[in-house]
């Protein structure tokens, strides 16, 4: 576990100093360019504003970024995230595992692939997991139907 935190410290750092320099040089460039409010750039999401004006595009811009993040962005990390707890569940692993996906997808494929066990694919009766109460209830059932 000590590994995994050091990863996500690492990469959590990363993506700061990231924000920080690209949010220098934005600021740095609306500033040059004489615009208005150049300190926007160090907000996360309202430097989209500094993007808009130092390209010296109209405003319209901004309702045009947000109508292609709800339309296509959105959707599609809704489909990726129900997939990947439906990959977590499949592989009889609970909502945390499919966090884990999302945060750290390169440390938890190969994870969750050595964990598996090559009988998870043979059929039902092998099965083990959540579920098996369930499967073992149903064929105790149909033996007592067919032996009354």
């Amino acid at each position: 576990m000590d590994v995994l935190s050091t990863i996500w410290s690492i990469a959590s750092w990363f993506q700061i100093v990231v924000f920080l320099l690209s949010s220098w040089w934005l600021y740095m460039i609306n500033k040059k360019l004489w615009e208005e409010y150049p300190w926007l750039a160090w907000i996360p999401v309202i430097n989209i504003y500094s993007y808009v004006k130092a390209s010296w595009k109209s405003l319209w811009w901004i309702l045009w970024i947000i109508i292609w993040f709800m339309l296509f962005v959105i959707p599609w990390l809704v489909m990726v995230i129900m997939l990947l707890h439906w990959i977590s569940k499949r592989t009889w692993r609970w909502a945390w595992t499919t966090l884990w996906f999302i945060f750290v997808p390169f440390i938890m494929f190969p994870v969750v692939w050595s964990k598996l066990e090559d009988k998870s694919w043979e059929k039902e009766e092998n099965q083990t997991g959540p579920n098996t109460e369930i499967i073992v209830e149903k064929k105790v059932e149909n033996k007592e139907k067919i032996e009354l």
